[in-house]
């Protein structure tokens, strides 16, 4: 699947992909959405946005599953 890119991509906060992964599992947002939700709950940073759906987002909490690797 991913083989022939491995060592090609830089993750700079594993637990903010991982929450956005999970929100994007759970929603219909566009994954670049599901980034910004991920910097709000887990690194606390504010989320500024004219986007209707999104700000409804903003206010959901979300069941996230952490995995290991």
């Amino acid at each position: 699947m991913l083989r022939g890119i491995r060592g090609a991509i830089t993750v700079e906060n594993k637990k903010v992909l991982q929450y956005a992964l999970g929100v994007y599992n759970q929603t219909n947002l566009d994954f670049v959405d599901c980034i910004l939700i991920g910097y709000q709950n887990v690194k606390e940073m504010p989320v500024l946005t004219f986007d209707k759906k999104l700000l409804h987002k903003l206010d959901t909490q979300f069941r996230i599953y952490e995995c290991d690797g």
